[in-house]
């Protein structure tokens, strides 16, 4: 009898070792979820914040694609930075970095200066670089006095100098002087 009832013992071990795996088993399931659950929540309540960036972080983190010539991606930032401008200083800058970096563009590919080849395909560049500075001056960008204005001064007598006005560039360049 012995050996009946160690039979009857592991029959029994063997119920109890099973009931144990099944009711683990019916845990295991909303256990994983919660556990799931409190990860994530965990994870949204740690994420750092996001800081909005200010209108000059933006003007300044767009500018090192014109450094880079990649002017396609700068001139398409620029415009979307310009539909975000709030008040006239900030238009002011916007005008005005895109006629320094039309003009960078334009002395890079050799169009904007004295003795260089001129290309007609440069005509459109020219003008937008005037307009830009002049939108850029009406809106505050530079007081005559900032020393900025003599490369301002220089740029647009040098694209009217593409345009071939040159009483306009003879004017532009004597105020660079001055």
């Amino acid at each position: 009898m012995d050996r009946s009832q160690e039979k009857v013992r592991m029959t029994e071990n063997q119920d109890n070792l099973t009931f144990r795996q099944a009711l683990a088993g019916k845990w295991q399931i909303p256990l994983f979820v919660f556990s799931m659950l409190l990860f994530v929540v965990t994870l949204v309540v740690i994420r750092p914040e996001e800081k909005e960036l200010t209108f000059q972080e933006k003007l300044d983190g767009i500018m090192p694609l014109a450094a880079a010539n990649r002017y396609s991606e700068f001139y398409t930032e620029l415009d979307l930075l310009r539909q975000e401008a709030e008040v006239k200083s900030e238009l002011a800058q916007v005008y005005g970095a895109a006629a320094d970096v039309r003009a960078q563009e334009l002395r890079q590919n050799r169009e904007l200066g004295v003795g260089s080849s001129i290309r007609k395909s440069a005509r459109d560049n020219y003008q937008n670089i005037i307009d830009d500075y002049e939108e850029a001056l009406d809106n505050g960008w530079l007081a005559t006095d900032d020393p900025k204005m003599t490369q301002v001064y220089t740029n647009v007598s040098l694209a009217y100098w593409g345009l071939n006005e040159s009483e306009n560039a003879i004017e532009m360049a004597q105020r660079a002087i001055d």
